[in-house]
């Protein structure tokens, strides 16, 4: 890839270590929901990322790290970075959102929503990812959308089947904006000119979309307007995509798409 101007894009999870995490769990009979993300550590993240900067060091191919999750694994892209490793990253809504404690609901079913590769993380690696996107450390924001539906694959887990077969992931395309406007800008942890970096400039620069990113002569005239000063609760029943849930029921943002121009 390094040889022919490609980037390879890594899941960093480490399958020696977590294979062992959950064969030790199931073999306890430890199967529920929860248990997904306890086999599935920083640790198992981190040593992936390493891993993954090394080759792209010693080839010097760019790499890019899809769906970051902790402090950890940042670290060593950020290190990588300075040493002039051409790496990135991106990190997810709901790891800038949500915490490992929805892991803590009693109900299989609710918990199950939240299956995710990597796990959400506690509320540390939540705050190290903001400051991440602050200084530049992590590239863009991606949402890893998986359109799932309760009734059907989340569904498995209240059917008693073993938190290693349920499908991973959540929808988050929709919501991304507003969870990211919410939670980054009114909050004051990023600037709404990076929002737009990190949403819009930075991704279609790095995954080669020369007609977007920008708003500019000659570009798509693919335009937002958000009312920021809008205040509501995400709700599934307000949405659109084809999931029967949201990973953000009930989350109170500010801000609200009012229209959306594609192409002009």
């Amino acid at each position: 890839l390094g040889e022919r101007g490609g980037m390879l894009e890594v899941h960093c999870e480490d399958p020696v270590l977590i294979d062992a995490a959950v064969a030790s769990a199931l073999q306890r009979g430890d199967t529920s929901p929860r248990h997904h993300a306890a086999t599935r550590t920083t640790e198992a993240e981190a040593v992936a990322t390493h891993r993954a900067m090394a080759f792209a060091r010693a080839t010097d191919a760019p790499v890019h790290v899809v769906h970051l999750s902790c402090a950890a694994a940042l670290a060593f892209v950020a290190d990588a970075r300075a040493g002039g490793v051409r790496a990135t990253a991106e990190t997810c809504p709901h790891y800038l959102a949500l915490t490992d404690a929805r892991y803590e609901d009693p109900d299989p079913l609710e918990c199950a929503k939240s299956v995710i590769s990597p796990p959400l993380r506690p509320a540390t690696d939540r705050d190290a990812l903001w400051t991440g996107l602050a200084a530049g450390q992590l590239s863009l924001i991606a949402t890893d959308h998986v359109a799932d539906r309760v009734a059907v694959e989340k569904g498995e887990a209240a059917r008693g089947v073993a938190f290693d077969k349920i499908s991973n992931g959540a929808p988050g395309i929709e919501t991304l904006l507003s969870v990211v406007y919410g939670e980054g800008v009114a909050r004051g942890r990023i600037s709404v000119e990076r929002m737009v970096d990190l949403l819009a400039t930075t991704p279609a620069r790095l995954f080669g979309f020369e007609r977007k990113g920008a708003v500019a002569v000659g570009l798509d005239a693919d335009i937002v307007l958000f009312d920021p000063a809008a205040r509501r609760a995400i709700r599934a029943a307000d949405l659109h995509h084809t999931s029967d849930f949201t990973p953000y029921e009930g989350l109170e943002v500010d801000g609200a798409v009012r229209t959306v121009l594609v192409r002009g």
